[in-house]
């Protein structure tokens, strides 16, 4: 599944609507992309091309998750810049990507293998 990057940000909106679309089984196969859950700039930009490049090398589509909630992002101004700029020139915006409160993340996944010591948020609960 080759694809520009240009293409792959412009697929980002239905990301989303496809996570939140109801049952977990019309969701599919698919891998997301989280980066760890202090969300800062590295992990945001590693987790857009981790997905973009898991979707380069397979048929399994990948998304990346903003790890943190969409009303946090405007607390790092320095991310927002340039996620913003980077994903306009590209033909998307900030608006297109899934952040980690747009979707119930345990409805979704099945499984997961666990990068590091990372849990599933909510998982200690």
């Amino acid at each position: 599944m080759t694809t520009s990057f240009s293409l792959f940000v412009k697929s980002l909106a239905s990301n989303t609507a496809r996570l939140t679309s109801g049952s977990p089984s019309s969701v599919g196969k698919l891998t997301l992309v989280l980066g760890n859950e202090s969300a800062d700039l590295d992990s945001m930009a590693s987790s857009i091309s981790l997905a973009y490049t898991l979707t380069q090398a397979g048929e399994i589509p990948a998304i990346p998750i903003i790890n943190v909630n969409r009303s946090d992002l405007a607390l790092r101004p320095d991310c927002g810049l340039l996620l913003s700029t980077t994903l306009q020139a590209s033909g998307a915006s900030i608006q297109d990507l899934t952040f980690i409160d747009d979707f119930d993340l345990r409805s979704v996944v099945k499984h997961y293998e666990p990068a590091e010591n990372y849990v599933v948020p909510g998982e200690l609960e």
